[in-house]
């Protein structure tokens, strides 16, 4: 039975190995094109999402001083924005929504980072036009996971309005 065992564990091996190289590489090609524009006044955050997320590629923008957004915004070009709820001077909530209301930027991917984990919180977050809502204390597997699939996301969208329009 052990004989049994170790002969068939290589074989579950390789077919899981070809199952991860036929998607990994199409993963790592969208993070190695997207650029992602953290916008935190907490530093200490802002290095650790830096951390969780550029081994996948990512092209990051860190911001912690919103008197900069749209100038940073505009010359950046972001595939994917996301915003802490609480920052100084502006609600996140406040800025996400600024952001659907604008012709040129109200389709950019928003996700929203918060400790708060409250119905309400969550429920104001959606409401403002955010596309997803990650908690903190952020664990790096789900956060890579959801930005994959916003931006995996929002790429579908294009290419649906490029074949419509």
């Amino acid at each position: 039975m052990r004989q049994a065992l170790e002969q068939s564990s290589p074989k579950t091996e390789l077919s899981n190995e070809k199952i991860n190289h036929s998607i990994l590489p199409q993963k790592l090609l969208l993070s190695q094109r997207s650029r992602l524009m953290i916008v935190d006044d907490d530093a200490q955050l802002l290095d650790i999402l830096r951390v969780m997320l550029q081994p996948w590629g990512f092209q990051i923008t860190l911001l912690s001083d919103c008197q900069q957004f749209w100038q940073t915004l505009d010359k950046v070009r972001p595939d994917l924005l996301m915003l802490d709820i609480e920052i100084p001077k502006i609600n996140g909530i406040d800025l996400c929504q600024l952001i659907r209301n604008d012709l040129h930027w109200g389709d950019l991917p928003i996700l929203m980072i918060s400790a708060n984990t409250d119905d309400e919180t969550i429920q104001r977050v959606f409401m403002a036009g955010a596309d997803d809502y990650v908690s903190k204390p952020i664990r790096a597997a789900e956060l890579v996971a959801r930005v994959i699939r916003r931006l995996e996301h929002a790429n579908v969208l294009k290419k649906l309005r490029t074949l419509g329009g």
